[in-house]
């Protein structure tokens, strides 16, 4: 038997490839997917459902070269993707981004309501005929989609039913739930770039994008740390009579606490929205010295013909209101729904800005600005 003396450039070798493994393929924030192995020894990934959270989907990851193994692993497995990935539609905005950080947007083939698109360089490629529409938005044109024979479908929702991707999965077409809008960790949203990473073969690429944002998010966290008051913050609107907060363990309210604000609807276990009624909110709310982000509204007095009773809070009537809705791309679309996902820097940065005047000296603001009179 050897020992460890001999066996050392084994154990070195064995430990290099751990480590490098890891580092493109670990993950620290995101809780929505895995990588992993099938018995076979085939590459994995496995999407968490945001229906049934201890249910997973599973996808098989080949290198194309392997066309043995692709054909094997078909016979056995129901999603199976050839890596890298040559050619894709898309159905979220924040998609658009991660394939343009990558340098990847020239492989996008179609995409779900072309409008809501603001990045320029997507607009060039639709006005080229480079990018097609595919269908409205959330709702693929099956159609459409099979005369493009993309190499995957890059979904965001369970929406997308068994016989979907049924139709498309006998086409040989994959359909891959990209679930990062269920991340409750800002920066666990971005970290999903290290998905479109592994597909494209970027995964220095997405590895170093990736690590910027956090360096940076923690940065101008340590910044707001200097902050000597934290100031209270409500966020959401009416709609329908309902007034919808974002949860205390919300996307949102970690930006809020990241930012130093006291985020007055942080005490509840929600990771989504909470529906409560006007009253409510008014009475916890009505001193409220900012309000973030309320729904689509853009103008104070928008706001108050929409729901007088917006008056009574106080961030309302100082005209504290900080919306993200006033920043729009060529066809309108909001920068921050396509945007924000993967630039949570960039969020934090905006909040800590207006939440604490002159500590972000020389800084201007990506997404939000305050309503217009």
């Amino acid at each position: 038997m050897k020992t460890f003396t001999q066996n050392r450039s084994y154990y070195i070798h064995f430990f290099l490839v751990v480590l490098c493994t890891y580092s493109l393929y670990g993950q620290t924030y995101a809780k929505g997917f895995r990588w992993g192995s099938t018995p076979e020894g085939y590459k994995t990934l496995a999407v968490r459902s945001s229906i049934q959270p201890e249910k997973w989907t599973s996808y098989v990851l080949i290198p194309r070269a392997q066309q043995q193994q692709i054909i094997r692993a078909k016979s056995t497995y129901k999603q199976v993707i050839s890596l890298p990935v040559a050619s894709v539609v898309l159905t979220s905005t924040t998609q658009i981004p991660a394939m343009e950080a990558l340098g990847a947007l020239n492989k996008v083939r179609g995409f779900t309501g072309l409008s809501y698109i603001s990045s320029q360089q997507a607009r060039n490629a639709i006005e080229k005929g480079s990018i097609k529409e595919v269908g409205a938005s959330g709702n693929l044109d099956i159609e459409t989609v099979l005369e493009l024979a993309p190499e995957l479908i890059v979904g965001y929702t369970m929406d997308q039913t068994p016989g979907f991707v049924g139709v498309l999965s006998k086409a040989q077409i994959p359909t891959l739930l990209f679930q990062d809008w269920q991340e409750h960790n800002p920066l666990g949203r971005t970290e999903w770039i290290k998905v479109m990473g592994v597909l494209l073969d970027k995964e220095t690429e997405a590895n170093t994008y990736f690590n910027q944002v956090v360096d940076n998010y923690e940065r101008v966290k340590k910044i707001a740390q200097r902050a000597k008051t934290l100031p209270t913050v409500i966020s959401g609107a009416v709609y329908q009579d309902v007034w919808y907060v974002p949860g205390g363990k919300s996307w949102m309210a970690t930006l809020f606490s990241d930012a130093q604000a006291d985020y007055l609807f942080k005490h509840n276990d929600q990771t989504g929205s909470l529906a409560l009624s006007v009253e409510t909110v008014i009475e916890k709310a009505h001193q409220a010295a900012f309000w973030i982000a309320p729904a689509q509204h853009t103008s104070w007095r928008e706001m108050k013909s929409d729901q007088p009773s917006y008056t009574a809070i106080n961030a309302f009537t100082q005209k504290k209101v900080i919306t993200y809705a006033l920043n729009k791309g060529p066809t309108g679309g909001v920068l921050y729904f396509e945007q924000a996902a993967l630039r949570p820097d960039w969020v934090l940065s905006d909040l800590v800005y207006f939440l604490h005047p002159g500590i972000m000296t020389g800084y201007t603001p990506h997404f939000f600005n305050y309503t217009t009179p």
